[in-house]
């Protein structure tokens, strides 16, 4: 059977969105749009957004509509941005602006949370599962034991390549039930909020607070569709964010998980220096080292000397992801 990716995104209605719309925050600036956004939010935190209660001004919506349109008037941006050096990496780290960051807290991740984490989806929240908040990447690896063979691999620039349309097509398919032009631009509207600039490109904040959500369920449909495949084969799977991991508890080649590179290199490049095939123990995954049945923390030394090199892949893709 031939590889069928499991995203279809919204491709035409985000050009058309780019389109039409002049300005960034246009649904705020429109007399018909904005009530509707007001309707919307307030549906998820179930409280009146005008200063009543003696609720503090900044904490009001339109407090942060008029905040967000200052801004982009001004040039100015929505986050906090620097490099910093993470896993002996150096990575652009974003962190919302104050205003921002209230509005993400009250609605976005609400909005965002209401759509569902696989339960194969291991890393970066804290869902409670088993008497456990969150998983831990021991808790992870322990769902896939006993391992005679394991298959794994990242992909490249992660968060980056979470694009604006990918962030779009998640919220325009939530706004079900809304006419066509009122869809794109509060789809739109919540875009602008949860990406940002990477050269000619617009991706996901690394390091802010809606991240992880984010990158968890715009990749739900690929963790549905690898974890029914590995299942079909007996197999096991799980996500640690951007690192894959799939299993077999006795040996088989390696031919058996390549179809998993296949499908995912359709839209999201992988880490060519990080796809590793293991087939004998000590088996390494995420930090730890898996041996005689067990999940054991082991060390960077450790896995540098010990673990196999990764897989030359010449032979199936031509040395090419």
């Amino acid at each position: 059977m031939g590889v069928v990716f499991p995203f279809s995104f919204r491709e035409e209605e985000f050009l058309k969105y780019k389109e039409d719309t002049l300005h960034p925050f246009e649904v705020l600036l429109d007399s018909g749009q904005r009530p509707l956004l007001h309707s919307l939010l307030s549906s998820y935190n179930g409280a009146i957004q005008l200063d009543f209660f003696g609720k503090h001004e900044e904490e009001t919506l339109d407090y942060f509509f008029e905040w967000c349109i200052n801004v982009k008037d001004a040039g100015g941006h929505l986050y906090s941005r620097w490099l910093d050096v993470i896993n002996g990496k150096e990575r652009m780290v974003c962190k919302e602006k104050p205003e921002l960051r209230r509005f993400a807290s009250k609605y976005l991740l609400k909005i965002i949370g209401e759509s569902p984490l696989h339960d194969r989806a291991h890393g970066g929240e804290r869902e409670y599962k088993d008497r456990h908040w969150g998983w831990t990447a021991k808790q992870s690896l322990e769902s896939h034991l006993p391992i005679g063979t394991a298959f794994s691999f990242d992909l490249s620039e992660a968060v980056m390549n979470i694009t604006d349309l990918m962030v779009f097509s998640f919220f325009y398919d939530k706004l079900e039930g809304y006419e066509e032009f009122d869809r794109q631009q509060i789809a739109g509207f919540f875009t602008e909020l949860c990406t940002v600039e990477y050269g000619s490109r617009r991706g996901l904040p690394q390091g802010s607070s809606l991240q992880m959500s984010l990158f968890n369920r715009v990749l739900y449909p690929l963790d549905v569709v690898l974890s029914e495949r590995a299942e079909f084969r007996d197999m096991t799977y799980s996500r640690w964010v951007d690192d894959f991991t799939i299993s077999f508890p006795e040996q088989l080649p390696v031919e058996e998980f390549l179809g998993a590179l296949a499908l995912v290199r359709n839209t999201f490049p992988i880490a060519q220096h990080k796809v590793f095939f293991q087939e004998r123990e000590p088996i390494y995954l995420l930090g730890n080292r898996i041996e005689n049945g067990a999940v054991i923390k082991n060390s960077r030394e450790e896995r540098e000397t010990k673990k196999v090199k990764p897989l030359d892949l010449s032979p199936w893709f031509g040395g090419v992801l």
